[in-house]
């Protein structure tokens, strides 16, 4: 058929570049393997307390797993630590939420307050809202309003 229609146009001194759409690219995927979502670094994460309505964003450039062995005891002073230790409580350790990945710390760290500041009953302290403007915050909050 291509031959066909090749020449006929030919003589109109138009000329016909065939194409394959079965490109080998297409059959073959050689992608890397996905990662774990605890092995994953430059996150940022969300914990949610399985005894009450409490949550924890947080963010780490190690991998997730690393920090949230902190959070399940090797770190006395994390906040989540003392809040399930505290209340008797415990935290969803399955169902971590990664809310974000970025691997430059400034972006990360805005990140993880602009969810700070949309996250209900949060275990967050106020500095960790890394001195986002209020006019921000409110516009994070009307747009995670409309999703």
């Amino acid at each position: 058929m291509f031959t066909n229609i090749s020449r006929l146009l030919k003589f109109s001194n138009i000329r016909l570049v065939p194409s394959f759409p079965n490109k080998l690219d297409r059959i073959i995927r050689l992608g890397k393997d996905i990662t774990d979502k605890l092995n994953r670094p430059n996150c940022v994460y969300k914990l949610t307390c399985t005894s009450c309505s409490s949550t924890y964003v947080g963010e780490t450039k190690r991998r997730l797993q690393k920090r949230i062995e902190d959070h399940q005891g090797n770190d006395k002073k994390s906040i989540v630590y003392l809040h399930c230790r505290d209340n008797d409580h415990d935290m969803d350790w399955s169902g971590i939420r990664i809310l974000d990945r970025e691997s430059v710390w400034e972006k990360r760290r805005i990140s993880e307050a602009l969810h700070i500041g949309n996250s209900h009953n949060s275990l967050n302290r106020k500095e960790d809202s890394y001195k986002i403007s209020r006019v921000y915050k409110n516009f994070i909050r009307a747009i995670s309003k409309n999703r």
